[in-house]
């Protein structure tokens, strides 16, 4: 858990659930459902794809999102 000023923390993904397209208006969003490790509860949240990939792009790696994917199943 990483501490940061004030007493807060940032929660971290620990696997990516399931991949959908969110379709609006006039474009497509690609997005992922995203475990989160929390100290109280598992929480899962819907996050924009590039996003998560640009922030955590280990939990794309091909080896990872293979396994992830027969523990999810």
């Amino acid at each position: 858990m990483d501490l940061r000023e004030g007493l807060m923390y940032e929660e971290q993904p620990v696997q990516i659930l399931d991949r959908k397209e969110q379709v609006l208006r006039s474009r497509t969003i690609p997005v992922v459902k995203v475990l989160w490790r929390s100290q109280i509860v598992k929480v899962a949240t819907r996050e924009p794809e590039a996003q998560m990939q640009a922030k955590y792009p280990y939990l794309f790696d091909s080896r990872v999102s293979t396994s992830l994917a027969i523990v999810a199943n």
